[in-house]
């Protein structure tokens, strides 16, 4: 009830089919955001148009004929597939950098995939588009994806083979764009050089994202960074001081958080 009131406030329901109401709500589930981008759809599609406040079927569209998606992420990607090429295109890179990017970054990786840099009106567009927001990343211009299921539905649409590239490249903008301060990105570089199948990169980058994390006491993250690093130490050839300084580390915190058993394994482990 509380999501056919919600499709409400957006629309003149009186347009809409009481079967094609009940069907559209079957398939939300619940989920509010389904709602919002069914109504998007409609709107792009030209099926709705505002008026008094809500917006109503426009004569002579017949809702029924339009197709309901079965998903919400069958619904997001009909959204971006009809985007033109440059939008859909500029959407899939971001969406590698992750949830949120800044501009100098972006421009960055499309310089290096070869495209243009003049991305700004790219990105107004999108941002009318409402899938994308302007927002501060780190005290930079930069944006986000409206919603982190968008960014995660246009990541996982992404051809396997073509994320490792686009991660590798994403990786290496990283460091041109913040060579001067490259401590700030350590996270950043360890998750794009691992996901871009680099594991000489990653495992230097994790050892000193854990060396960071552990630092400030961020026990979890340190686990994280150092278990991830141990593993790819067994995977990298001549990688001994590396794989003793993940292992010596991760006991050392595994110790701070009351995981003897774990410490003393690795401590003998050395």
């Amino acid at each position: 009830e509380e999501a056919r009131q919600l499709f409400g406030t957006y629309v003149d329901v009186e347009g809409f089919s009481s079967e094609v109401v009940t069907s559209l709500l079957e398939r939300a589930a619940g989920n509010p955001f389904f709602i919002q981008e069914f109504v998007r759809m409609l709107i792009e599609q030209g099926a709705l148009e505002l008026s008094q406040g809500k917006w109503r079927v426009v004569p002579p569209t017949v809702i029924e004929e339009i197709d309901l998606p079965t998903s919400l992420r069958t619904l997001m990607l009909a959204r971006i597939d009809r985007l033109p090429d440059n939008l859909r295109q500029l959407l899939r890179d971001a969406s590698v950098i992750g949830l949120q990017f800044t501009l100098r970054l972006l421009q960055e990786v499309e310089r290096r995939l070869g495209r243009t840099t003049a991305i700004r009106p790219m990105l107004e567009r999108l941002v009318e588009l409402e899938l994308l927001e302007p927002r501060s990343v780190k005290d930079e211009e930069g944006y986000s994806f409206t919603h982190v299921l968008t960014q995660e539905t246009i990541y996982q649409n992404i051809l396997h083979q073509d994320r490792i590239e686009l991660h590798q490249v994403v990786a290496q903008s990283y460091e041109a764009c913040y060579r001067d301060r490259l401590e700030t990105q350590i996270e950043s570089l360890a998750l794009h050089y691992d996901r871009a199948r680099r594991r000489e990169k990653a495992l230097l980058y994790m050892l000193r994202a854990g060396d960071r994390a552990r630092q400030r006491y961020a026990n979890k993250e340190a686990i994280k960074y150092y278990s991830r690093a141990l593993q790819l130490s067994q995977l990298v050839t001549e990688a001994s001081a590396e794989r003793w300084h993940a292992a010596l580390h991760l006991a050392d915190v595994y110790q701070l958080t009351g995981n003897y058993d774990e410490a003393i394994a690795l401590y003998q482990a050395i």
